[in-house]
């Protein structure tokens, strides 16, 4: 079940149809720009410190602008529940980095508490009850 919300109404993607009095030929989005120039910030000077190709042949040009422009276009294509490439990789990444264990509202990793599976006896003494609303320590349990 999909529940509509009109948040997506505010996030409508801004393009340029014009420059000056230079219309383009295709709607350019402000992401596109940006995935532009960073794909050439990245790949030119790497183009340029391998030395592949000279960009004043044709040849050249083409793979010296191919993967800024191809980047451009297939990083704002929406791929998956409405997500571009770069929202779904930013989903994503945040999936795997969030912690996964919550202790007290906070994030626990494994390796910093130990989480007893239950087959080992652990020494009471050490454990503290907590009041859920006020965080005061209650009693040794």
């Amino acid at each position: 079940m999909r529940v509509r919300t009109y948040t997506n109404m505010w996030n409508e993607e801004k393009k340029l149809y014009t420059i000056y009095e230079w219309t383009l030929p295709t709607p350019v989005s402000f992401r596109q720009i940006g995935l532009f120039a960073i794909g050439a910030i990245i790949w030119m000077p790497l183009m340029a410190f391998i030395q592949v190709v000279d960009i004043k042949t044709p040849v050249g040009f083409v793979i010296w602008f191919a993967v800024p422009v191809l980047l451009a276009i297939f990083g704002n294509q929406q791929i998956y529940e409405g997500k571009s490439m770069l929202q779904f990789l930013q989903s994503l990444f945040g999936h795997v980095l969030e912690p996964k264990h919550v202790l007290d509202g906070k994030g626990v990793s494994i390796r910093e508490e130990k989480i007893s599976d239950g087959t080992e006896k652990e020494p009471e003494a050490h454990v503290l009850r907590y009041d859920v609303w006020t965080k005061k320590k209650m009693e040794r349990i």
